[in-house]
Parts: structure tokens; C-alpha cells; sequence
């Protein structure tokens, strides 16, 4: 299945070229540009918001670093396509692989082996002899828009790098723990996924509330006593797919609200889920029982 959204993917890809194609003979890359973001822009900000997803980033610096460059990118993308054949637009376009491992030699000290390296010059050698031969002079303003897109493509996919590098650290403990290092781990964490296991009534909601963490629940289906309200002592998720990483992204958008929420999490579980606590509930209601 991934193969096939891949596949339409790159006919979706194509079809923005014909597109492209098509509207610069009667707009300009500016115009072609900004209707292209606008669309984009609008679709990403529906799904984020049916699905509750906070567009603030902790990362705005590398977000703005790879936004500036993918614009850039797509400004000289498009210039190429109307300005060439579109083949040849859409094969210097594809040059950023090539300029991905050249920045990377040298400005982020990564080795390229012998096959690598080999692998890259071919790559600029072919592009050599797609525009020496194919081009008129008129064109050559283009050919250098298409090769500039590629360039600044290749700083995008590296700023996505960057930020993969600066996301989420996820603890998974490949055995069962001690009760001590399970606890440190909760305390160490800003959220802790716990799934209702067994039961509804999950006690590690409590346990990771109580070590200053969130809770990351699933929704429940029953009524529970003095239960951790979403958005006030702890976090719910929907079972739908992709639900739980967006709302892992979510939360760790917003960390102050994450320390209030852990804050009142802890509060309530010391007042009303420790092991006294139910106790003295059980009791409280067997006795109130026995009394009718």
C-alpha cells in the first residue's frame, strides 16, 4: 500500500507540473506561487485543526529556515517550467539529491565513500549534457532557475533532517522495570502513554500523574471517580489512526501548559487515588451501605 500512494503521489507531482505549464502563459511565477501555497496552506490548516493538532513549534527558527528555502525552491521551480520544456525543468529539478550530498561533504563534514562520490559526479556530468547540447541561448536564464530550484530544495530536505534530529524522544522500556525505575522514568518524561491495559480503570494514570507526568489516555468509555479531565490533570487521544502521534506533537508544542496540567494531575491524584485515599473510599461506601 505505501508503494501505491507513492505512485500517486508522483502523477499528483506530475500533474502540478502540467499544471504549472499550462498557467505561466498567462500568469506570472509570483501569482503561480502564491495560489499554490494559498491551497496548501488552507488544506494543512483544515487537518490540524479536525484533528486538534497546535500549529506553535518550540522550532520556529529551523520551520522558517526550511519554509524560506522550500519557497525559494518552488519560485525558481516554477520560472524553469515556464521558461523550458517541461522534462528538462522537471530533470533539474530532480538535481538535489545531487546538491543534498555535496552540502553535506561540505558544510556538515559527512564522508562520501568512493561509490557515493562517483554516484555525484556522474549526476553533474549528466546534467551537462542535458543543457549543452538542448538549449538556446534565451534559455540558459531558466536552466539556471532549474538547477537553483534543486540547490534550494536540497537546504529544505536538510532543514527536515535538522528538525527529525530535534523532535521527539520516545523512552520504550524493552523489558519489564523495577518499580523504582519505573517511576524515575515517569518522572523524567513530560508525557506518559498509558493505554487502559486490562481495565478502563488503569492505575498507571495515576502512578504517572503522581511522578509529576501527563498521562497520555485513551479516552474512556465508563463513568470513573474523580477521573483525570482532559485538557486539566491529564491528556486523551482518539483510537483513530495517526491520532496518538498528533497528539504527542500537540502537547509538546504547548510545554507550559503541559507543567500546569501535570501540576493539577499530581494534585489530584494525592487527594483522591493513593492507596489510603481508595481505601477510605471503599470503606466510606460499604459503610454507607450497611447504614441503609
Amino acid at each position: 500500500m505505501p508503494a501505491f500512494w507513492m505512485i500517486v503521489s508522483c502523477f499528483l507531482f506530475a500533474c502540478m507540473g502540467v499544471c504549472v505549464k499550462l498557467a505561466s502563459s498567462g500568469f506570472s511565477t509570483g501569482e503561480i506561487v502564491f495560489w499554490r501555497g494559498a491551497v496548501s496552506m488552507a488544506m494543512m490548516a483544515g487537518l490540524a485543526l479536525s484533528q486538534g493538532v497546535a500549529l506553535r513549534t518550540p522550532h520556529w527558527r529551523m520551520h522558517l529556515s526550511r519554509s524560506l528555502s522550500g519557497s525559494t525552491a518552488l519560485v525558481c521551480y516554477f520560472f524553469a517550467i515556464g521558461a523550458l520544456p517541461l522534462a528538462t525543468a522537471v530533470t533539474l529539478n530532480y538535481t538535489s539529491p545531487l546538491f543534498v550530498a555535496l552540502l553535506l561533504a561540505l558544510f556538515f563534514r559527512e564522508r562520501l565513500n568512493a561509490i557515493a562520490s562517483g554516484a555525484v559526479m556522474m549526476g553533474f556530468a549528466g546534467v551537462v549534457v542535458l543543457l549543452r547540447p538542448t538549449l538556446q541561448p534565451e534559455q540558459w536564464l531558466g536552466a539556471a532557475a532549474g538547477l537553483s530550484s534543486g540547490a534550494m530544495a536540497s537546504l529544505a530536505y536538510i532543514s527536515l533532517r535538522e528538525l527529525g534530529r530535534a523532535g521527539v524522544r520516545v523512552d520504550i522500556a524493552d523489558a519489564p522495570l523495577p518499580r523504582a525505575e519505573f517511576y524515575r522514568r515517569c518522572a523524567s518524561a513530560h508525557l506518559v502513554w498509558s493505554p487502559e491495559g486490562q481495565g478502563w480503570q488503569c492505575f498507571r494514570h495515576y502512578e504517572a500523574a503522581a511522578c509529576g507526568s501527563v498521562p497520555l489516555m485513551n479516552r474512556p468509555a465508563i463513568r470513573q471517580h474523580q477521573p483525570l479531565v482532559d485538557g486539566e490533570h491529564g491528556l486523551h487521544y482518539d483510537p483513530a489512526p495517526g491520532a496518538l502521534a498528533a497528539a504527542i506533537v500537540a502537547a509538546l508544542a504547548d510545554r507550559p501548559r503541559l507543567e500546569r496540567i501535570a501540576a493539577a494531575g499530581r494534585d489530584l491524584v494525592l487527594r483522591h487515588h493513593t492507596h489510603r485515599a481508595i481505601c477510605d473510599r471503599i470503606l466510606s461506601a460499604a459503610y454507607s451501605s450497611a447504614a441503609k
